[in-house]
């Protein structure tokens, strides 16, 4: 539905849903019908998810500040270079044995220290810390094409989603399959499994959702939506919870479930959790690019920050990334992920009209600014940039349940870039000038840009903006995916009044501001 009209407009009149679009907006700030006062209305079996679970252990901790166990000063030996020095450090992290009493934390003193290479971090419970952001200084005078060749994984060679010079690398696996999940509808709790002897209450366990014949993906997609051919059977879902009780075959589980459990439609299997990087992190620290133009979409030449590859219950903390192509990705089963305090700026525009031949645009300073892909339970809380880009934030091929909050951008857009992408929440983000406020891409052959779910809520733009939007599609087009929802966004009138009616709309509300933390403080309520 497009929005409910408020008792005062009913009494007065009817209403059609395009009218009520119309509706000058209250002069203070009201309740969404979606969530209501301090959560009363919402439904874990609604349209609007749970995104309360995103974040450094499923946001139940706060990111840890373990103490520095050794200065990578201490690693430099005579006629050694900065880029040597560091290695050295991060190779001699990497083989220390992960222990729960503690970090391995490595320091970079205030100052400017020149980096020809990666620094991958491949060992659990290890922190790469600077003295903060301003104060170490990571100069990086050549890009990865400059080191490592074009990435042959593209058909341009560019380094277009993956790549950067902080990188916290995991293993891809999953874990041994324990349990078979039986038939349960959206928003259960309380489950039946074939065999609960694998299982453990308290305990965090992955689990695969497997579609059969694009039945399930139909759902996550929403309105029975027909999914392109290539994402038929495939297992894009990976979602984390923990059993709280077992009794038998039955099991309580922390989080409702997003999705119901059906013969025909999916396969949900209980795993183990995968055995992989956690608890590592990178934090307070530039990096610092050498300037150049933007070699253009999708022929990028690797100015990439940071990227994190399949790990879970990790963070980034306190960067600031000058010139680059993009800042933070996190790719590939990557889940519980803090990333926070970002800041990325330009010295000076690096957008061009220069052609290249693949004849891809040039005409912004990078490409993504922050995504994630194949990744889930992502918290983006915090980000400042200065530049464009052209995707500024969001969601890659099968990220999902992530969280963008707190944000402010030049000329932002807030994208999801289809192939079964969300949902996800954009909450309480200014977006600049807004010219392109709800534009996304990706390829049309990947299906709709948004699963069902996917929510923008309480996004400021200096006028009325565009409904979301996408190459091929017309704003408001049910293309973009079924059934998102958009709150607390002034959209242009025109448009919305002819927008997708399965869209929820409500222009005016801004209660709560910040949906992420709304939800994450009525869970913590409720768990007493």
């Amino acid at each position: 539905m497009l929005c409910k009209l408020t008792s005062r407009a009913a009494a007065a009149l009817v209403l059609t849903a395009a009218q009520c679009i119309l509706l000058a907006a209250p002069a203070s700030a009201v309740d969404s019908k979606l969530w209501g006062r301090n959560g009363k209305a919402f439904n874990p079996a609604g349209r609007l998810p749970d995104f309360s679970y995103a974040g450094y252990h499923q946001g139940n901790d706060p990111l840890p500040n373990p103490p520095v166990t050794r200065s990578v000063l201490k690693f430099r030996k005579k006629g050694m270079s900065d880029t040597q020095m560091l290695v050295a450090a991060v190779d001699w992290a990497n083989k220390v044995p992960p222990s729960n009493k503690g970090y391995t934390v490595l320091l970079i003193p205030k100052g400017t220290y020149t980096l020809t290479t990666k620094l991958t971090i491949k060992n659990s419970r290890v922190v790469l810390r600077g003295a903060g952001s301003g104060k170490t200084i990571l100069y990086i005078p050549k890009s990865l094409t400059d080191l490592y060749g074009p990435d042959m994984s593209t058909k341009t060679g560019g380094w277009v989603n993956w790549g950067g010079f902080l990188t916290i690398k995991g293993r891809s696996n999953k874990g041994k399959v324990l349990a078979l999940a039986g038939p349960a509808k959206k928003g259960a709790q309380v489950i039946t499994v074939n065999n609960a002897a694998g299982l453990r209450a308290g305990k965090y366990f992955d689990t695969w959702w497997t579609d059969i014949n694009n039945n399930f993906n139909s759902i996550m997609i929403g309105a029975n939506w027909s999914p392109p051919d290539r994402l038929k059977n495939s297992a894009k879902m990976r979602w984390t919870v923990k059993i709280l009780r077992i009794k038998g075959n039955v099991i309580t589980l922390e989080r409702p479930l997003p999705y119901p459990i059906a013969t025909g439609v999916n396969r949900v299997s209980f795993h183990e959790r995968a055995s992989t990087i956690s608890e590592s992190g990178v934090e307070g620290m530039t990096l610092r690019f050498k300037w150049e133009l933007y070699a253009g979409h999708h022929v990028e030449r690797g100015w990439n920050g940071v990227e994190l590859i399949s790990v879970w219950d990790c963070w980034v903390r306190d960067i600031e990334i000058i010139n680059p192509d993009s800042g933070v990705l996190l790719n590939y089963q990557v889940s519980a992920v803090t990333v926070t305090g970002i800041k990325i700026s330009y010295t000076k525009s690096r957008a061009n009209n220069i052609p290249n031949r693949f004849g891809e645009s040039a005409n912004s300073d990078g490409h993504w600014g922050l995504v994630y892909s194949n990744a889930f339970d992502i918290l983006f809380d915090g980000f400042d940039f200065r530049g464009t880009f052209q995707h500024d934030v969001g969601t890659g091929f099968a990220g999902m349940y992530g969280v963008f909050a707190n944000g402010r951008c030049t000329n932002g857009n807030l994208d999801l870039h289809r192939g079964l992408a969300g949902p996800t929440l954009y909450t309480n983000i200014n977006v600049g000038k807004g010219t392109k406020a709800l534009a996304s891409g990706g390829p049309s052959s990947a299906g709709p840009n948004a699963n069902s779910g996917s929510t923008w809520w309480n996004i400021k733009t200096p006028g009325p903006v565009s409904p979301n939007y996408a190459n091929g599609l017309k704003p408001g087009s049910c293309g973009f995916g079924p059934e998102i929802n958009i709150v607390g966004v002034n959209l242009r009138s025109d448009r919305a009044r002819n927008m997708c009616r399965t869209w929820w709309y409500e222009r005016s509300p801004t209660i709560p501001p910040n949906l992420y933390q709304a939800q994450l403080a009525r869970r913590r309520s409720r768990a007493g």
